[in-house]
């Protein structure tokens, strides 16, 4: 199928490309290339499919030889920016500025892009700029002072965008109710695999084995609430064993919570991993847990699903809009000793090859790469972009 074709099926009634602009570059702007995590993740793979076909720039806020070995296009506009340093956001968004193209369309990655960028950018530029937001649900304002704060920055400024696009229908139903924003798209995080064909064979989790791997995969921060999942171990037989896959500034609360609790020696903090070899560790995991306290995506159960690992996730929107369509599992409350039946039952009841092939083809069908970047293209067009060739890889 071409772009064409699947432009034409996403493109709202009477759209069309914005006239009175020519450009052939799509810019984007974020605050860090690297650690790649998941913002950066779907970025750098979003990045790889669109730059097969159209003219793609990176620009980082800030960055340094680890962004430069991670994306090696990358146009750094100073040191790493993070913490209190983010105060120098808008001085780096005044100089890109200056740098963006005239022409063209301008993607800013996150609110702590957005941010400065919106403030610092022209009427003309704001004019074709798009928002990406992955962060600002509902649930995340009730307990965080910054994330508040960051909120009402976002509703002062993000109305002056062309477009917000948001990663999952309960981001934009949240972005429109608290912003009173007109013009919110929703279009899912590509998952790179999501077009490959079907494989029962790559359910390889538990094999040959007598103990049981339970694996979780995220950052070390409070809304994770990985302490959950090290308060679900008490309740496990002894042979079961937890890997904790991701860094964060919560880690040495929770080795210290693992050997509080007793669970210290079946309990292993491998740290930041590359991304291949945690696809391999969730493969041959018996069951992935999730214990966030809210997600916007979710992409965590979609590569466990991938793998074809069972997913435990605690109750939030994103489990329940994911599990089991796109992942098959379980949703469970919040208290760890139902995390721990949970995990009990995934394991003993796991899902069918039926289970699998369906949330294979729904992912299939909304997160292929092909159908995600022919929305984005259509985006992409109403805010500057033209230059769409007829097709790709002759499909």
């Amino acid at each position: 199928m071409t772009y064409t074709r699947l432009i034409s099926q996403f493109r709202r009634p009477g759209g069309q490309p914005t006239k009175d602009v020519d450009g052939s570059r799509v810019s984007f702007l974020v605050t860090q290339v690297a650690p790649v995590m998941g913002l950066e993740r779907v970025l750098l793979d979003l990045c790889k499919v669109l730059s097969t076909e159209i003219n793609v720039s990176v620009t980082s806020l800030g960055g340094n030889k680890l962004d430069l070995a991670t994306y090696p296009k990358a146009v750094l506009l100073g040191k790493p920016i993070r913490g209190l340093s983010r105060i120098f956001s808008l001085s780096r968004a005044l100089k890109f500025r200056k740098l963006v193209p005239k022409q063209g369309a301008i993607v800013v990655v996150g609110v702590w892009a957005a941010l400065p960028w919106l403030l610092a950018a022209s009427r003309q530029q704001r004019r074709r700029t798009i928002v990406w937001e992955h962060s600002l649900v509902s649930e995340r304002m009730h307990n965080s002072r910054k994330m508040q704060i960051l909120n009402l920055a976002a509703r002062m400024t993000y109305p002056s965008a062309k477009t917000v696009i948001a990663v999952s229908e309960q981001l934009a139903g949240d972005l429109a109710e608290s912003m009173r924003l007109n013009d919110v798209r929703c279009i899912p995080n590509l998952v790179v695999d999501a077009g490959a064909a079907f494989k029962p064979s790559a359910h390889v989790s538990g094999s040959g084995r007598s103990n049981s791997v339970v694996i979780s995969v995220g950052s070390l921060t409070l809304v994770k609430q990985v302490n959950l999942l090290l308060e679900a171990m008490v309740h496990l037989p002894v042979e079961y064993s937890l890997i904790i896959v991701g860094g964060g500034p919560e880690r040495s609360r929770l080795e210290a919570l693992s050997t509080a609790l007793g669970v210290q020696k079946r309990v292993t903090f491998l740290g930041m991993t590359p991304h291949d070899r945690v696809l391999d560790l969730i493969r041959n995991s018996d069951v992935l847990v999730h214990s966030s306290k809210s997600e916007t995506f979710g992409l965590a159960y979609v590569e466990a699903g991938q793998c074809m690992t069972p997913v435990v996730a605690v109750s939030n929107r994103a489990a329940h809009a994911m599990i089991p369509k796109y992942a098959p599992g379980i949703v469970t409350t919040h208290k760890p000793i139902d995390i721990a039946a949970s995990i009990v039952e995934a394991i003993s009841q796991p899902p069918s090859l039926d289970d699998y092939a369906r949330s294979h083809n729904a992912r299939l069908s909304d997160f292929d790469p092909l159908v995600v970047s022919a929305r984005w293209l259509v985006v992409l067009e109403e805010a500057g972009f033209c230059g769409v060739k007829e097709s790709v890889d002759g499909r």
